[in-house]
């Protein structure tokens, strides 16, 4: 409801999102999606002009415009390869120089490539198109965090009409659990006790990211069965197959 009776402030709010993070940007167009087409240029603008204040107040107190590499700049070619729960770092350490650039550029479009198919196939439903992109940044941003996992999760109530479509709703929360649990142990074996390495880390990061990409894939299969069933009654409870 705040966002669809205040478009300019959400656009105020997310372009602060994306002037920190840079990859919180991809919300715009859902956000544009919630409100009728006369407004989306008015939208756009008010986005537009936060991005270059924000900017604006940041080459102000710098002095310079240094902080972009400093900042946009770590982010985009991941001079930091401190180990998180992404996938980008292990990858990047162990890749040859000469690769570098180009996987670089086949990482970051692979995080923003899936905002063109969602708002087009699910139009209609944008707040579902923000949290499921909400998601896709937990898992494939640079430099992911715990924070951004939580704010995917706490998004996911707000769609509990599709928790009865779920099919590996046992098997996603096992995963969560598993890879809770063995995280902080890995980490602690690998870098304090010296009984470990990277690997150990780095394959539970990956069985994390798994769960967050089955959850993914449970929820966009619900919601599209769930309009199927809405749109054919006949069909509810029955599998069905696609040509």
């Amino acid at each position: 409801m705040i966002i669809t009776d205040r478009p300019s402030m959400a656009m105020i709010w997310i372009a602060l999102a994306g002037y920190l993070g840079l990859y919180p940007a991809m919300l715009v167009v859902p956000l544009i999606l919630m409100q009728p087409s006369s407004k989306s240029f008015g939208m756009i603008t008010t986005f537009a002009l936060s991005i270059v204040g924000l900017l604006g107040i940041s080459r102000w107190l710098v002095g310079s415009w240094d902080f972009i590499a400093a900042t946009y700049g770590v982010i985009l070619f991941l001079s930091d390869l401190t180990p998180n729960t992404g996938m980008f770092w292990y990858f990047f350490i162990e890749i040859f120089d000469q690769f570098r650039s180009f996987f670089m550029v086949v990482f970051q479009f692979h995080a923003f490539i899936f905002v063109a198919p969602l708002c087009i196939k699910l139009r209609h439903q944008p707040l579902f198109v923000i949290t499921v992109l909400c998601g896709i940044m937990s898992v494939f941003k640079s430099y992911p965090a715990v924070g951004d996992a939580a704010l995917f999760l706490g998004l996911l109530p707000l769609h509990d009409e599709l928790f009865e479509y779920f099919r590996y709703g046992f098997l996603i929360t096992n995963i969560y659990l598993y890879s809770s649990v063995l995280a902080p142990i890995f980490w602690h074996l690998w870098l304090y006790a010296g009984s470990g390495n990277a690997n150990f880390f780095y394959a539970i990061t990956l069985v994390y990211n798994l769960g967050s990409v089955l959850l993914l894939i449970d929820m966009i299969f619900s919601v599209l069965r769930r309009d199927y069933d809405i749109e054919n009654p006949n069909a509810i409870g029955k599998h069905v197959v696609q040509k």
